[in-house]
């Protein structure tokens, strides 16, 4: 299975596995629709990745997430499903199960992984988080799945301080020492912050356990354009020889309808930036990004060349109290395998239609009720485990669902 580029930032997918599907350095989070205090209309259905085919010539899908919520429009659930390229059936990777407390703080996750000899979910990391009062994350330990003990191990925290304004100031990594039975101080990230309470300086320290004291190793310049956004990045590496920092890469940052991200390495011999990747994102009308495709450059050809390409599926958050007709059709259990049931209230007027389509647009169910009881099953028939859409139409109705097929 190819190597995923960054996929989504914290928006998406929890920070705790941002390594696997973030989209580190892009210019998504770099965005103000995308501040934490931007009303938030719309939760993520699922990503879908795929990688450019350089000998066909084509796009191929070989990952895809898929996302649970709870009533409040917090995230409960991310299953991931890959490709099998010999027989190209999607089949079970990984599972994140989220746990909330009142606030809408993610107090545990439990990563598990899918076991082909078993056929089951095997545990692989549990993640306990805490928090202060106002919410600022404080510390974060994870503990690996241990299957001789079949017990949870100490394996890493993070410990996090913040100034008043609740900019993050440092985050301090540990590993467990399985030996002494201690944790043991790794690395650490300091920021420091302009007035406006804008990143403007980072670094990445690495603990020295023979001198007991803190080393360079990266260090981050970040800059803003008038409208305050992002506009670029600069990372530097700390070179012993000459005792002082050198260029490593950048990210600069365009908006606008499509906005750009462009990634630069630092050139030694020529001494000069050499654009490497480039990332193209599509937003629809709420500022949700629907795409994110990568280019990279091909010293072979000498030109621009498809890598990655990453779909995004979103819907509306519909309020709990609202008493519109966007409540008269509940659809369970989503993901479904087999048999899904559809309950609709007094908005719903028979006769009903159902109709359910592919990604590609192809209709492969449909059905009429000329009565319409509140509740219907439907049994599914065999589709691929997949994202489908569901229409419910009824007399001046119209109703669009996804569901996820396992």
């Amino acid at each position: 299975m190819p190597t995923d580029e960054s996929l989504a930032t914290s928006v998406l997918i929890p920070s705790t596995h941002l390594e696997t599907v973030g989209l580190t350095g892009s210019v998504y989070d770099k965005r103000e629709v995308f501040k934490e205090s931007k009303e938030q209309i719309s939760v993520i259905d699922s990503i879908h990745s795929c990688a450019w085919d350089n000998e066909l010539e084509e796009w191929y899908k070989y990952l895809r997430f898929f996302y649970s919520y709870d009533g409040n429009g917090n995230a409960t659930q991310v299953s991931a499903l890959y490709l099998l390229p010999e027989n190209n059936e999607w089949v079970n990777y990984i599972n994140y199960h989220y746990t909330l407390d009142e606030q809408g703080n993610r107090v545990e996750e439990l990563n598990q992984g899918w076991d082909t000899a078993s056929s089951s979910w095997v545990n692989t990391y549990r993640h306990l988080f805490a928090y202060d009062e106002s919410g600022n994350l404080l510390e974060e330990v994870a503990y690996a799945w241990a299957v001789a003990d079949n017990n949870w191990k100490e394996s890493y925290k993070f410990m996090y301080t913040y100034d008043d304004a609740g900019n993050m100031l440092s985050q301090i990594s540990y590993g467990w020492d399985i030996d002494q039975a201690y944790w043991k101080v790794s690395v650490k990230y300091t920021s420091t912050y302009n007035d406006d309470g804008q990143l403007m300086e980072k670094y990445f320290l690495v603990w020295n356990s023979t001198s007991e004291e803190w080393n360079n190793s990266q260090r981050f310049i970040y800059t803003y354009n008038e409208e305050g956004l992002m506009s670029n990045y600069v990372c530097y590496s700390w070179n012993n020889s000459v005792n002082n920092w050198v260029n490593l890469y950048k990210y600069e940052y365009a908006y606008g309808i499509e906005d750009v991200t462009t990634r630069y390495a630092w050139n030694a011999d020529t001494e000069d930036w050499v654009a490497v990747t480039i990332i193209n994102y599509s937003f629809n009308e709420n500022g949700d990004m629907i795409s994110a495709l990568y280019k990279k450059w091909n010293t072979q050809l000498n030109d621009w060349g498809y890598s990655n390409r990453f779909d995004y599926f979103w819907s509306d958050i519909e309020g709990v109290e609202d008493k519109d007709v966007s409540e008269a059709v509940i659809v369970f259990p989503n993901p479904a395998r087999g048999t899904i049931y559809i309950k609709g209230n007094n908005y719903l007027k028979s006769p009903v239609q159902f109709k359910i389509f592919n990604l590609n647009g192809q209709l492969v169910y449909s059905n009429t009720l000329n009565s319409f009881n509140t509740e219907f099953s439907i049994i599914l028939p065999q589709l691929p485990a997949d994202l489908y859409l569901l229409q419910v139409i009824g007399k001046d109705f119209l109703k669009v669902k996804k569901i996820i097929i396992q």
